[in-house]
């Protein structure tokens, strides 16, 4: 576990080469455990998690899987905590929780988002800090998106300073094209917006966005939310190359906000991914932005979306015997 300062990236650089650099020095008393971990676990505070992916990715290499999501409280007032039973435990709200993951098995994940790309798209023109827009094709952000939606803030502007948005932006969550899958269709990250700043008309979003890069207003349903993390389960097992009976368990990261839209219908996602996974055991956590891997290798971070990462029986390294 360690301390975010005003350099996040440095911070989870040093404290990831770190842990593994202990690790190594008594590596070679496990002749099981042979390179860079399998995957990393990682639970953080909002906010720098995206700074935090790129310092893994400088310690470890930008191919190791990074799975996981930032901690989450009730009321969005920053209340989550980080937790760590290292020397005798460390409870923390502003730093980050990992796990260097070395597994003799083969695992495989990716990170999913729920919501379907719209036509309506612009160009980010002005940032504040890096989770603040404040224009958009050269227009307060707020006016844009809520065109997108159809006006679906205006009753809400006029009647409330500062609006918080989490939940009726469930609906209309914001996006951004991350590459393109095997099949040349894109795929996309979600990002979404927390709050309505009423004086500038900028809104305050959860993922890291840049000055120049486009963005587009997703959609999705309730039914979208509720089957697509059973798909998600369902494709990395296709796309594994192991089996469905070789499949042992999952972690499984659903985001808090989406777990909202759901609402009653939580339950039935959730046997629908027990019914993906052939009835193995899985855990997970819902959270306030999720961590995992994109179809192009590289881990990301996103919010409304669902990580997955599925452990099979298949050893990671092969055993080989001498048979006379």
């Amino acid at each position: 576990i360690f301390e975010y300062t005003e350099k996040p990236m440095e911070d989870a650089y040093r404290a990831c080469k770190k842990a593994y650099v202990e690790f190594k020095a008594v590596r070679d008393t496990k002749r099981n455990v042979h390179g860079v971990p399998s995957f990393v676990w990682v639970n953080g505070a909002p906010d720098p998690e995206d700074r935090t992916l790129a310092g893994f990715a400088k310690a470890l290499g930008e191919n190791t899987p990074v799975v996981g999501g930032s901690s989450a409280d009730n009321d969005i007032s920053g209340k989550w905590r980080q937790w760590c039973s290292l020397n005798g435990g460390t409870i923390t709200s502003s730093g980050c929780s990992f796990t260097l993951c070395f597994c003799s098995a083969l695992v495989q994940g990716q990170l999913f988002t729920g919501y379907n790309a719209t036509g309506k798209r612009g160009v980010v023109t002005q940032m504040e800090g890096t989770r603040k827009i404040c224009t958009i094709d050269d227009r307060p952000a707020i006016e844009v998106y809520n065109e997108w939606t159809g006006g679906h803030y205006t009753e809400l502007m006029k009647t409330t300073e500062n609006p918080n948005i989490l939940a009726e932006s469930s609906l209309y969550p914001l996006g951004q094209v991350c590459g393109q899958d095997e099949d040349g269709e894109p795929f996309y990250r979600s990002i979404h917006p927390s709050q309505i700043w009423t004086a500038t008309g900028a809104v305050q979003v959860f993922s890291d966005v840049k000055e120049g890069e486009s963005i587009v207003m997703m959609s999705g349903t309730k039914e979208n939310v509720v089957n697509r993390i059973a798909g998600v389960a369902s494709h990395i097992v296709r796309t594994s190359g192991f089996s469905l009976q070789e499949v042992r368990g999952s972690l499984v990261i659903f985001c808090a906000g989406a777990m909202m839209f759901a609402g009653d219908s939580i339950g039935i996602a959730a046997q629908k991914l027990s019914t993906a996974l052939g009835g193995t055991p899985y855990m997970g956590m819902h959270t306030f932005g999720e961590q995992g891997m994109f179809p192009d290798g590289l881990s990301r971070h996103g919010n409304l979306m669902f990580s997955a990462l599925v452990v099979s029986s298949r050893r990671r390294i092969m055993k080989v015997l001498n048979v006379d």
